[in-house]
């Protein structure tokens, strides 16, 4: 499985599921368990690769700055969603984390809330333990998984902010001495 069937199995299941996240859940385990396991090993290979595409500091950042703190599993479990989101939007946010402003509905509303944690493990994983009966998903590639990912350095300071996230400081009227500690 390549990256574009990857990201074709997602759009999918945001188009079946209208939106529900356990109905996208459930309509990407039901394609992943009817391919061959090496495909779901790959699906899974791929959203681990994509989830440590989106561990910069910068979107680490401009999620704070939406909304107002994120832990270490809070940002595993945006990336997530972000993910969920498809193709078009995870690159966007990634390659510009301020346009997460643009796209960041109302947080505060579950539905909304930009977690997703079971898009890791009730997917893949669980497609793999249904066909071979072994809990653990193996990996063909080498990247860390949370919570053993590297150190992505120090996050931007005010004036480092002021420069990368002005739609979010405008947009969301961000105070960031409110936010920033250092």
């Amino acid at each position: 499985m390549d990256e574009a069937i990857f990201w074709e199995l997602v759009e999918q299941s945001i188009q079946e599921s209208g939106g529900d996240r356990d109905k996208q859940t459930d309509v990407l385990y039901d394609r992943l368990v009817a391919l061959p396991v090496d495909d779901i090993i790959d699906f899974n290979d791929l959203l681990m690769t994509l989830l440590f595409k989106a561990y910069t500091v910068n979107l680490w950042m401009a999620v704070i700055l939406v909304k107002g703190f994120c832990s270490n599993d809070g940002f595993e479990d945006f990336r997530r969603w972000l993910v969920s989101k498809g193709k078009d939007l995870f690159y966007r946010v990634v390659d510009n984390p301020d346009t997460l402003v643009l796209v960041h509905g109302n947080f505060d509303n579950d539905d909304d809330y930009p977690s997703f944690e079971e898009f890791d493990y009730r997917i893949a994983k669980a497609a793999y333990e249904t066909k071979t009966g072994e809990e653990e998903i193996p990996s063909k590639i080498s990247i860390p998984s949370y919570p053993s990912y590297p150190e992505i350095g120090k996050p931007p300071n005010k004036q480092e902010c002021l420069q990368l996230f002005p739609l979010i400081i405008e947009r969301l009227k961000v105070n960031l001495d409110d936010l920033l500690y250092y």
